[in-house]
């Protein structure tokens, strides 16, 4: 049987504060800076988010995290 998977579910806590910031538009630095973390951690956390939720865009996580 094929579940649908919530955000809340899919991602850790850290990767739900990286995608909210991400889908407000901040930028990397700007994400980084807030969660002290640096910009390369950003990206590899994204790149886990994106797998996760299966989202190939800003605009489709932003619908995805504001759903």
């Amino acid at each position: 049987m094929n579940r649908i998977v919530t955000t809340s579910e899919a991602l850790s806590d850290r990767e739900r504060a990286v995608a909210e910031r991400f889908a407000a538009g901040m930028t990397y630095r700007e994400i980084g800076e807030a969660l002290f973390i640096a910009p390369s951690t950003v990206r590899t956390h994204l790149a886990a988010i994106y797998e996760k939720l299966g989202v190939r865009s800003k605009v489709a996580l932003a619908m995805h995290i504001n759903a």
